[in-house]
């Protein structure tokens, strides 16, 4: 779970965690590394264990597909290399969530939350992360398998003989505390699922007709903030 948060800032990681609890809703991750994608993507569905994902879900989009998946008209969970994003137009309501740079694009923000719900689940993840986390970047042992020419296993091995490398959880991660933040959001909107479901399908049809051809940064990274041709974050 933790390289999620090594890629996306808290922030970022509410409202894609928002988004998956909205019934309509379609994520699209991107990222030249496919590892991270399916890391990314099963860590939403983890995170949402509670509402129980019931979309598509494909982790790891083969590019003869990714046209055709981004155009499904249900609610989605997909990962698609940077390679490949050149062949498809995301909908203007999906959230297209770039692993590699902290930014998510679309024109429909998430309203599942309302902003004081939003602001409450940003301090408690930061609360159970023991402070702000600043995003890195994709983990080293998931851009390459073999770096410095030699394999770093993952979780706990067997060791028969001598010492081996492996990868461990940064000092900061505690999976218990940010499951419990999890857990309490997706059980609280689970009781609100049916005011939820009909908010969410008007906004999307509102906001659809009058920006259908602007695109919108949200919760943009500090990189992507300094572009001229993007609005700034919101604070």
């Amino acid at each position: 779970m933790w390289p999620l948060f090594c890629c996306l800032s808290i922030p970022n990681i509410t409202g894609v965690i928002e988004a998956a609890l909205s019934p309509t809703r379609q994520i699209i991750f991107v990222s030249h590394y496919p590892a991270m994608l399916t890391v990314a993507a099963e860590t939403i569905r983890f995170c949402t264990r509670v509402y129980e994902w019931s979309g598509l879900y494909v982790p790891v989009v083969h590019a003869r597909h990714a046209r055709d998946l981004v155009q499904e008209p249900g609610p989605y969970i997909l990962g698609i290399t940077a390679e490949c994003r050149s062949l498809f137009t995301a909908p203007s309501d999906a959230l297209v969530v770039d692993l590699d740079r902290n930014f998510v694009l679309t024109s429909s923000p998430p309203t599942a939350l309302k902003p004081g719900q939003r602001n409450k689940m940003i301090q408690r993840l930061t609360q159970a992360l023991h402070g702000d986390v600043p995003p890195t970047g994709v983990p080293q042992h998931l851009r390459s398998a073999y770096g410095g020419g030699k394999l770093v296993p993952a979780g706990q091995i067997i060791v028969m003989r001598g010492e081996v490398e492996s990868v461990q959880d940064p000092e900061w991660w505690d999976q218990d505390a940010v499951m419990a933040v999890m857990d309490h959001v997706c059980e609280k909107m689970v009781t609100l699922l049916p005011h939820s479901v009909w908010n969410d399908t008007a906004l999307r049809c509102e906001i659809g007709s009058q920006h259908r051809n602007q695109g919108r940064f949200w919760w943009c990274s500090e990189e992507a903030s300094h572009d001229e041709s993007l609005p700034a974050p919101s604070k």
